[in-house]
Parts: structure tokens; sequence; C-alpha cells
């Protein structure tokens, strides 16, 4: 029998504080893909550009932030929580207070305050209509975001509980983000 997904998350993770070098490979392989997502979706947040090495120098800034402080964020990951959910977190945290300039630890000043106030009431809002377009998706669309986004399966996983084969993978990606955008009145990137 093989372990639930939350007990391979603390055991990836108490690799990780014991400095296990193929555990890092693991969580890169496993997490990249969730990382960069939230590292992506900060940039844009932010008006910022989101290419290809901006996306890679943030990314590198979050894994980077991983092992800062004797590994602390790590350490405060418990139990019961997604580990996906929490990487892209932090990702999306430490992406969006970078391109604003702000870095950890620092005072906000006032209009920093209402600034971040009101970006979480946006993405409050977005979070709930993705919420209901992700409700209107085909349910095998829905299920293979939730495992790539949410759950931060990589495509391999994806293609073993699905049935289908790596490269359909992406494929039925692509289609279930197009018809996520389409729901939610977005055009292509």
């Amino acid at each position: 029998m093989s372990p639930e997904p939350d007990d391979e998350d603390v055991h990836l993770v108490r690799r990780l504080i014991r400095r296990d070098g193929e555990a890092w490979r693991e969580l890169v392989d496993r997490f990249g893909g969730t990382v960069s997502g939230g590292c992506r979706s900060a940039l844009l947040r932010a008006g910022q550009p989101a290419d290809t090495g901006a996306v890679a120098d943030a990314v590198a800034d979050v894994f980077r932030l991983l092992l800062e402080k004797d590994l602390h964020l790590l350490r405060k990951y418990r139990s019961g929580r997604k580990l996906a959910a929490y990487l892209r977190v932090i990702a999306w945290s430490r992406t969006l207070n970078a391109s604003r300039g702000l870095r950890h630890g620092l005072p906000l000043d006032e209009a920093q305050v209402e600034n971040t106030a009101a970006a979480a009431v946006e993405d409050s809002d977005r979070s709930e209509r993705l919420r209901e377009a992700l409700a209107d998706l085909p349910p095998k669309d829905a299920e293979v975001l939730r495992w790539f986004y949410q759950d931060g399966l990589s495509y391999a996983e994806i293609a073993r509980r699905s049935g289908l084969g790596v490269s359909g993978v992406g494929m039925a990606l692509a289609r279930a983000r197009e018809r996520l955008r389409a729901l939610l009145g977005e055009e292509s990137p």
C-alpha cells in the first residue's frame, strides 16, 4: 500500500530538513511546476513581465528562500496541509513582495498596506470566479487542472492516475486551460 499524499509530503520535508540531496531533486521534480506557477501568477498580478527568464529568476529566489535561516520555512510546514499549496503560497507571496520592492521584515507604509489589502480582495473575487468556472468544466478537465496546480503532481503522476500518456497530459492540460479561460472570459496568452 502506498502512503497517503500527506504522508509523502511530511516524509519529503523531513528528508529535506535532514539535507538529503535526493530529496531536493524530488522537491524540484514534484513541485517545480507548482512554484513556477505561483511565481508566474504573482508576476502577472504585479503587472511585471512573466517571461521565462523572469519566472526562472523568481523560482530560484523561492528555492533560495527555502534554504535560508536553517530551512525555517520547511520547518514551519505541518502535516494536514498540502505541500503543493504551501509552496505555491510561499512562491506567490515572495514573488509578489519582491516585484513590489518589499523585503521580508521591513515595515510597510500605509499605501503598501492599502495596496496589499486591495490585492487580497481582488484575489478573493478572482478565486471565487475560478471556483465557479472549475465547477462548470467537464469533470476530467477540472480533475487534471486540480492534480497539476493544486496537488502539484507531475505529468508522469497525472498520466498514471488518468491513464493518459505523458504527452496526452500536456494536451489535456492545454485543452482544460483553454476551456477555463473561456469560462472566465479571458483571452489566451
